[in-house]
């Protein structure tokens, strides 16, 4: 059974919010889906992702 969850994020001054459902629970973490993601949340949440590709060493440098 999938059990809807807010998910909020917060880091630097910034916070990512977003509807989803649970889709498994495992001792390692669980997944989720996410149900509609707010477009104002959608660029924080890329933005968070691509510092993060780009923090990694080796990583080929992303368009900002």
């Amino acid at each position: 059974m999938q059990r809807p969850v807010l998910l909020k994020i917060y880091d630097s001054g910034e916070y990512f919010e977003a509807p989803a459902s649970v889709l498994y629970v495992k001792p390692t973490g669980l997944g989720l889906t996410f149900r509609e993601v707010k477009p104002h949340f959608r660029a924080i949440l890329q933005k968070w992702i691509l510092a993060a590709l780009n923090s990694q060493p080796d990583a080929p440098q992303t368009p900002g």
